[in-house]
């Protein structure tokens, strides 16, 4: 199985606070709302800082693709939401 990951670089990866809020929740909503009856399906991921001299980055594996894609369209829509409300 390869690992996906996900970059995110500058207001993103900058945003610490709430990105750990993000992904808290994702857990949360992924507990809640998936169906998962086998432990081997559980969501897992995983999130490292690198830093590229300029900037900050924040990379977010995952062991599958659609996990990842999950957590990108959850992180999208929380961030629509958190700057709305800003």
């Amino acid at each position: 199985m390869t690992d996906v990951v996900v970059k995110l670089e500058g207001e993103e990866a900058g945003d610490s606070m709430r990105l750990a809020l993000a992904m808290d929740a994702f857990a949360k909503w992924v507990e809640e709302t998936d169906d998962l009856n086998d432990a081997s399906e559980a969501i897992d991921f995983m999130m490292t800082t690198e830093h590229t001299g300029s900037c900050l980055r924040r990379k977010l594996t995952f062991h599958d693709r659609s996990h990842a894609a999950k957590f990108l369209v959850f992180w999208r829509s929380q961030r629509t939401v958190t700057d709305q409300v800003a």
